[in-house]
């Protein structure tokens, strides 16, 4: 489980119309809080309209928020063990039909909100602790599912995280968000993708933004974040 979706929680912008650009390397971003970097990323729910002249991307996470206000459709059968350290949230079967449903609904909302993208969290349950018997299979299967649906209506999607699986992903995603690659020792799994977004969660380094131009830098909840430029 990443630590962003506490800081998602507080996100909030000012109301106005999206007027974005296309996406490409290096372009600089914020997470959860707008900065007034090139991209910006924003909590699907809590956002309530778009910055200008920035491309908006929408937080949306597969597993089970209690908070959420669609947290109701989920039935408990899909409704697996808590994310370690979130004891709010819980995996789900992204094999399930009406899981399906439900984040199909989160994407039309993006599209109505206007976001230019989505980035979809825990899309990697298959590697953790779920309390389902996922497989590499039903992740393939899943994030075909999502990809086909976002592009469907315009959007750009975003990988998140998944070292162990990213290459293979590679074909149904627009760009990467990393996590922690440095620190992990993992950034060249995610070599396949032009497009990156990282983040480390430490004091800005010299050294980093040599390497990632456009990383993010900042605490658990990226309250306080730094940036190369």
């Amino acid at each position: 489980m990443n630590p962003l979706h506490l800081a998602l929680t507080l996100a909030s912008c000012v109301p106005t119309v999206t007027q974005a650009t296309e996406l490409k390397p290096n372009m600089t971003f914020s997470y959860f809080k707008n900065y007034n970097k090139e991209v910006v990323f924003l909590d699907l729910f809590d956002t309530k309209t778009l910055p200008k002249n920035q491309f908006a991307v929408a937080y949306i996470a597969t597993t089970y928020e209690r908070w959420r206000p669609d947290a109701k459709d989920f039935p408990i059968d899909i409704i697996g063990n808590p994310i370690k350290g979130w004891d709010k949230e819980f995996w789900t079967d992204y094999r399930s039909k009406k899981l399906r449903e439900i984040i199909l609904k989160r994407i039309m909302l993006a599209k109505e909100k206007g976001f230019n993208a989505v980035d979809f969290d825990n899309v990697d349950g298959h590697l953790n602790d779920s309390g389902f018997k996922l497989t590499k299979d039903d992740q393939l299967d899943f994030v075909k599912f999502l990809s086909e649906k976002v592009h469907a209506r315009g959007m750009k999607i975003g990988l998140k995280n998944s070292a162990e699986t990213a290459s293979s992903l590679k074909p149904y995603f627009d760009f990467v968000v990393i996590e922690e690659c440095e620190k992990y020792k993992e950034c060249g799994k995610y070599s396949s993708f032009q497009i990156q977004f990282p983040i480390e969660y430490t004091a800005k380094s010299d050294a980093l933004c040599k390497k990632h131009p456009n990383i993010v830098f900042g605490n658990k909840d990226l309250s306080k974040q730094e940036f190369c430029r």
